[in-house]
């Protein structure tokens, strides 16, 4: 079962919560100002669930831009591709 807990809630409440996920497997559904924002689960149940979803196909980018439709403008252009390490994640 989910449980649904505000902020601040959360902030006066946290070490009942962190217990009732330790303890008992309970997941809660963090809310800041009424929108869902954060999931707080077991790291059983966390682990459960990167194992069982895919880690998702690394696929290029396609860029494409009206202003590089002539090739000998790509060379007017610098490009520099930051690729984030998300498998600590």
């Amino acid at each position: 079962m989910t449980k649904t807990i505000g902020l601040q809630t959360l902030s006066h409440q946290l070490n009942q919560v962190v217990g009732d996920v330790i303890s008992e497997g309970q997941t809660y559904i963090i809310e800041n100002e009424g929108i869902p924002a954060v999931v707080l689960l077991s790291m059983d149940e966390y682990q459960r669930l990167r194992t069982t979803i895919p880690a998702p196909e690394k696929q290029p980018a396609h860029i494409m831009s009206p202003r590089l439709a002539n090739p000998a403008q790509a060379g007017d252009f610098e490009l520099e591709v930051i690729s984030e390490d998300t498998s600590h994640a």
